[in-house]
């Protein structure tokens, strides 16, 4: 068998792998007879090789130079809207920006003021403007609700049935709606929140023909209303 023949593989092989003129050796030859390997080309010197080095870094700077790093985007702050003045006036029992006392409801503090006093009876003695132990009791009730009202005004209204004179009866509406706002103001409810006001016999709930109607009739009513009572 031709052992040249032979060898050709192996020998493609072990070309392929030799290194190329980038390492440094010029016109790198090789050539077998068969029995032996010749390898034929000029090695480079010290400054030579030293040179190539110098050169392959010399690229891969360059390679690195023109890369480019961006900054983080800046992250974005959020707009804040601004309000607009308004001159609308806050609703009925709420406090204001500035921190004063909340207006009270007028329909609200009413429905209180009538709970309370749902099936008691503001009470006088007979023929005057004394209240007895039950009238007081039942102004008791309603004393809270009244201290912390703001921006309201509460009349006292006294009525009379039909019996006796008509001015006489006018005359004793008012003594007992003001006997009325004293206790109260008493017990520590603003003056300037109570209106004391006598109808006499000009409003009656009932007939005045029956003992139960005139009963009906004489009674002490508390109507709220939005504003200032006059003290004046």
């Amino acid at each position: 068998m031709d052992e040249a023949a032979a060898a050709a593989p192996w020998l493609t092989a072990f070309l392929a792998a030799l290194p190329g003129p980038n390492a440094g050796f010029a016109e790198l030859t090789a050539s077998t007879d068969g029995t032996r390997l010749v390898l034929e080309g000029e090695a480079p010197d010290a400054d030579t090789r030293r040179g190539s080095r110098l050169r392959a870094r010399s690229a891969a700077s360059r390679v690195v130079d023109q890369l480019e790093v961006a900054p983080p985007p800046r992250p974005r702050r959020p707009r804040r809207r601004r309000r607009r003045p308004t001159n609308r006036a806050a609703p009925a029992g709420r406090a204001d920006r500035a921190g004063s006392a909340p207006a009270t409801s007028p329909t609200a503090l009413q429905r209180r003021l009538d709970q309370r006093l749902d099936g008691a009876t503001i009470a006088f003695e007979p023929g005057s403007a004394t209240l007895t132990d039950e009238g007081e009791a039942a102004l008791e009730r309603i004393v809270r609700p009244l201290q912390r009202a703001t921006g309201v005004v509460v009349e006292v209204q006294g009525h009379t049935d039909s019996e006796g004179g008509a001015p006489g009866n006018l005359l004793l509406s008012q003594d007992r709606a003001e006997a009325v706002v004293a206790f109260l103001v008493e017990r520590g409810v603003p003056i300037g929140l109570l209106a004391a006001k006598g109808y006499g016999e000009t409003r009656p709930r009932a007939t005045n023909d029956t003992e139960d109607g005139r009963a009906r009739n004489r009674r002490i009513e508390l109507v709220v209303r939005e504003g200032a009572a006059d003290v004046g």
